[in-house]
């Protein structure tokens, strides 16, 4: 039986939708078993999927996982909960921290696979390759994708060239609801500082999930070394390497357009709010909004009359053992809602009745009569306040 599908909102987590979870999981599938070639086994396997989400690929390697050790792990608790429900047994799902290290003691597991994750780490990216290396047992493999040659125009809005591409930010600060920020990475790059704490066994820049050069990730399998380092020397430039620095220019470029592009769009945002602002309190002012205002507080005042009335009399039994509202209280509520209905009845049936009146009289007022009336002129107003409370004599009918 198929593992279900999680709801769209966790689909979307992973940047995809429910329909196509599942077919893109197989491709995944596919592509990890190209990768690790055909002399790979699954058999016995220690294998931790470093940012599972709800599982995409985690769900097809199920019948694996009852033939090994499973673990998932992401910092989205929704996710993991869903996980929990859907996938374990057999697999096994743990919180990850939002920094290093991983709740996992050394050498446990002889397979790492990271989908969509190291090419959103800005910061932190070599403690994080440091504490993946620390997990791995000796030999072990680590499988990750790398966003590259097949989304420079889908993302940076320019053709490839690892000339001037490294390890490049784009959208620095983004929130996970949108992404995230977007690291690109050049070959040679990975090759001189990812190779320091890995063996690069296969680099492919583009092609992953489809076959298709544009608009796809690429992935790096490495394997691990057997040396101590630090962060720090996993960030350093590499020596007589001219390309560190056209990629460093280059990204403090593509980091400016961005800084202008977010100006404009907090500009623009800027003036939608004020204007939204103005036309909120020229709604505020106007006649039709103090009128709602006034029904909306008589009708509230209504209710708690009703619900004061409904209180103040203990509730009785009555022969099933249920309670109910003493016959006092019932009577004052039917009461009072009957004449809040025959009033608003009334009410509303004589101002329609003055609308028609008015409709009728409008064509056989002169213009110096309705200038005198106007709701600016201060006449109109000393009649509107003299009438107040009062049906206007022109409104009755003749």
């Amino acid at each position: 039986m198929p593992a279900p599908l999680p709801p769209p909102e966790l689909a979307a987590y992973v940047g995809d939708t429910v329909e196509g979870f599942d077919a893109s999981g197989r491709a995944l599938r596919d592509d990890v078993e190209r990768l690790l070639g055909p002399e790979w086994s699954w058999e016995g396997k220690r294998v931790l999927d470093f940012g599972c989400g709800p599982g995409r690929l985690l769900r097809q390697f199920l019948p694996e996982a009852q033939r090994g050790r499973w673990v998932g792990a992401d910092v989205h608790q929704p996710s993991l909960a869903w996980a929990r429900t859907a996938l374990s047994p057999p697999v096994e799902l743990a919180r990850s921290p939002q920094a290093p290290p991983l709740p996992f003691a050394p050498e446990s597991f002889d397979l790492v696979l990271s989908m969509s994750v190291i090419s959103h780490l800005v910061d932190d990216w070599a403690a994080w390759m440091l504490d993946l290396r620390r997990v791995l047992a000796p030999g072990g493999l680590l499988l990750t994708t790398i966003i590259s040659a097949g989304y420079s125009r889908t993302l940076a809005g320019e053709p490839w060239d690892d000339t001037r591409v490294g390890m490049n930010v784009l959208g620095y600060g983004a929130p996970p609801s949108a992404g995230g920020p977007m690291i690109m990475h050049s070959g040679w790059w990975v090759r001189a500082h990812w190779g320091r704490a890995f063996e690069i066994l296969a680099l492919e820049e583009s092609g992953l999930m489809s076959g298709e050069p544009e608009g796809t990730q690429g992935a790096v399998l490495m394997r691990r070394r057997e040396v101590e380092l630090t962060p720090e020397y996993l960030e350093a430039p590499e020596p007589d390497e001219p390309r560190e620095l056209r990629a460093l220019a280059h990204n403090l470029a593509q980091t400016r357009r961005e800084r202008a592009e977010l100006n404009r769009s907090h500009d623009q945002y800027a003036q939608a709010y004020h204007d939204a602002r103005a036309e909120l309190d020229r709604l505020r002012r106007g006649p039709r909004s103090r009128d709602l205002a006034r029904r909306l507080l008589r009708r509230t005042r209504v209710r708690a009359a009703v619900r004061r009335r409904t209180r103040a009399t203990p509730a009785r039994a009555d022969v099933s053992g249920r309670s109910k509202p003493a016959s006092a209280a019932a009577h004052a509520v039917l009461t009072l809602g009957s004449r809040v209905r025959s009033a608003a009845r009334s009410s509303c049936s004589i101002w329609c009745e003055a609308a028609s009146q008015v409709r009728v009289r409008a064509s056989s007022r002169p213009a110096r009569w309705w200038r005198s009336h106007s709701p600016r002129s201060s006449s109109s107003r000393s009649r509107r306040s003299a009438m107040d409370g009062r049906t206007p004599h022109w409104c009755h009918r003749t």
